[in-house]
């Protein structure tokens, strides 16, 4: 009873968690259909890694400035040169000490940091540069999901693959129009930095000698501003970003700063009132507003000739963050969803034609033996659609392949219990010896195949990409519920059976 009692709530759990998707109910969760069954849009996008070293060195460049800016130390120069290292020239030994020691508190090391009289140069280490690397697809992988997540989308599947390529697939994207945008907005460059303003003239000699740069103002390109070449505050310091209105009702977008940003921003401000802080978005000025008062608290406005839309789109991106590096499309397809109605189709036939014939044939072969099988076999089928249903699983072609192969490995269990029985007829008159041996007999040839079959299945879920793993998936939920309704419940039912001195043979 006890074995009857686990199988039973284990099969209603299945028929209440798969309803939604059976009856196709409003109310409750469902299975995903992939990319391959309901048609979409796919991916494949490529990230560029020594652009991301490059912003990562960058950023420790912003850093830097910033400490020697508070901390009051005058240098002679501080660049970035061609082999990716900083150069620092000082007029103070102390303060290449200071700065040497606030490299450290960032947990540069020895081997990174080379002094020389009046010369500090920065080396990234090639471990350093490869855990970047790393870092960087991991941030792009994260921030393309953000973003389809704030775009609306529920279903998308973004995956790495290889080194530094990324899929994404997303279901039920239709519309070349909707697909376009979804691209626009999923590759849109967002990069936001806060810049100094530097009113003094400069000859193009002058301008790399002093480490500024000249950009030119979004609206008038014939407008240009000098700037330190280094930002005050970069955009990896955003953490939020919403569109608001100033007094004349025109559309703003409003930005929070991290603790780091609210703190430089902050110090800034307080002493350079009557200076020009210039806001750049990718390259191009936006506005060059004059300091009125210190600014705290990391709250800053931006106002620019924005529309609503265009406001709001920047304001997402902004919140989602800028990516660390480029990101370019190597490969774009769309999947017509009349291909994918064509695939469910064909593999519901196949799925339904290949559960009967197994049901008949069991029912043929095995009498008793077989119809209880065959009741384990249903129960399977419910509780994976249950599982899936409950996680909103994403059920893919090769999805729908691994749900096959397990009604055949399944069933293959059941084969095996049921030879054993036959097997050990004429030892065990009793009935329920004869059950309880033949599944004891049974239960290491089994587990051995299910076992090393789910080893298997966990390799593909953790190094192979999304196809692969919906397969790894479906097979891996499959095998473990066919251990409590092949194993467990056919037992159950075979001993009430014997008990009851109906002949199972």
């Amino acid at each position: 009873m006890f074995k009857i009692i686990i199988f039973l709530m284990t099969l209603f759990f299945g028929i209440y968690t798969a309803s939604p998707t059976l009856f196709n109910l409003d109310s409750g969760k469902k299975i995903n259909l992939g990319l391959d069954l309901k048609g979409g849009m796919y991916l494949t996008l490529e990230v560029n890694e020594s652009i991301a070293v490059k912003r990562r060195i960058n950023n420790l460049l912003i850093s830097i400035n910033n400490f020697v800016r508070t901390n009051n130390i005058i240098l002679k120069d501080i660049r970035l040169n061609k082999n990716k290292k900083i150069i620092i020239l000082s007029k103070n030994k102390n303060d290449l000490s200071k700065i040497n020691n606030f490299l450290k508190e960032l947990n540069f090391n020895e081997n990174e940091i080379f002094i020389n009289g009046d010369k500090l140069i920065i080396s990234y280490s090639k471990k350093r540069i490869e855990k970047i690397k790393k870092e960087t697809v991991n941030i792009v992988l994260k921030k393309i999901r953000d973003r389809l997540n704030i775009f609306g989308l529920s279903e998308p599947s973004v995956t790495k693959f290889g080194k530094n390529r990324i899929i994404v697939e997303i279901p039920g994207v239709d519309t070349i129009k909707k697909q376009k945008e979804i691209e626009n907005f999923l590759l849109k460059k967002a990069k936001l930095d806060l810049m100094i303003v530097d009113d003094n003239k400069y000859t193009k000699l002058e301008l790399d000698v002093f480490n500024k740069i000249v950009l030119k103002f979004k609206e008038n390109n014939n407008y240009k501003l000098v700037l330190d070449k280094i930002p005050l505050i970069s955009g990896d310091m955003i953490i939020d970003s919403s569109v608001g209105f100033n007094k004349s009702g025109k559309p703003t977008i409003n930005f929070l700063l991290n603790n780091e940003g609210a703190q430089i921003f902050s110090n800034w401000t307080s002493k350079n009132i009557g200076k020009r802080i210039a806001i750049v978005l990718n390259n191009k000025i936006i506005s060059a507003p004059i300091v009125q008062g210190r600014i705290g608290g990391g709250n800053v406005q931006i106002t620019g000739n924005f529309d609503i839309k265009e406001a709001q789109k920047l304001s997402k991106i902004l919140r989602s963050g800028a990516f660390p590096t480029e990101v370019k499309i190597l490969e774009k397809r769309n999947v017509g969803a009349s291909l994918g109605a064509d695939s469910i189709k064909k593999s519901l036939i196949t799925l339904i034609v290949s559960f009967v014939i197994i049901l008949i044939f069991m029912t043929i072969y095995y009498k008793i033996l077989g119809i209880v099988s065959n009741i384990a076999l249903i129960s399977n089928l419910i509780i994976i659609i249950g599982i899936m249903s409950l996680f909103q699983a994403t059920l893919t072609l090769p999805g729908m392949a691994g749900i096959i192969l397990t009604i055949g490995m399944s069933i293959d269990s059941n084969i095996i219990i049921n030879e054993r029985i036959k097997e050990l007829k004429n030892i065990y008159k009793n009935q329920s010896e004869l059950i309880k041996n033949a599944y004891n007999n049974a239960l290491s040839s089994i587990l051995d195949a299910n076992i090393t079959t789910l080893l298997v299945i966990i390799f593909l879920y953790f190094y192979g990409t999304g196809p692969v793993k919906g397969f790894a998936i479906t097979m891996g939920i499959g095998i473990l519920s066919s251990m409590v309704t092949s194993i467990l419940g056919t037992q159950a039912i075979n001993e009430l059976l014997a008990k009851k001195k109906i002949n199972l043979i």
